[in-house]
């Protein structure tokens, strides 16, 4: 039995929505390569949607589409049995910029792919089988990812039992500046503030 041909329609954009579930959330990076490629070279490859109009494959194009004011939109409605081939009629395999579709197609791709942990546990909560496509290792590392970390900060930490007032402070910004003013040599030893961490050098005659 014949494959039925496939049917073409013209729609807009706003006639369909990005996935809630989608677990890509993208890159910087790649949102940037992608706007780019979309300006210079325009779609290079279909997006899949389902029969309620939900994007399942592409949703990051499809959103970057809305965003620089690309709206128009060809439905190809097909039941998957059929391999559907975007004939660019203005590309020749030949020209630089046919070279540039197919490398910014590859690159975009793969620098704008971020897992959404979380997103990833709750599909496999679903038992849905994904082992065609990830290493065990790799599902065990996004898992690791979506697992709250068990942390508690010390509100009251203990930071030591002297006290530097801003006595002393003053006193020993004055010591210093006498030094300095004398131009001698200072026998200097290291002070690590208890608050702060930090060390500095302090005149030794100062501390008797």
């Amino acid at each position: 039995m014949a494959a039925q041909k496939a049917e073409t329609q013209s729609a807009q954009l706003t006639d369909f929505t990005p996935d809630p579930q989608n677990l890509n959330q993208g890159t910087e990076r790649g949102s940037y390569a992608l706007e780019r490629s979309l300006r210079d070279y325009g779609f290079a490859r279909p997006i899949v949607a389902d029969k309620n109009g939900t994007i399942l494959a592409g949703n990051h194009a499809f959103q970057k589409a809305g965003e620089i004011g690309l709206s128009n939109v060809r439905v190809v409605e097909t039941s998957g049995d059929e391999i559907i081939i975007h004939k660019r009629v203005d590309l020749n395999a030949a020209d630089p910029k046919a070279r540039m579709v197919a490398l910014a197609d590859n690159r975009t791709t793969e620098i704008n792919l971020s897992w959404d942990p979380a997103g990833f546990d709750d599909l496999m909560s679903q038992t849905l089988d994904v082992q065609n496509f990830f290493a065990e290792t790799e599902i065990n590392d996004l898992l690791k990812q979506s697992t709250p970390v068990d942390f508690e900060p010390d509100l009251n930490p203990t930071i030591g039992t002297t006290q530097i007032t801003d006595e002393d402070v003053d006193r020993e910004s004055q010591s210093m500046q006498e030094n300095f003013d004398r131009g001698g040599e200072q026998d200097l030893i290291d002070i690590c503030c208890p608050h702060c961490g930090k060390t500095f050098g302090v005149d030794a005659a100062s501390l008797s």
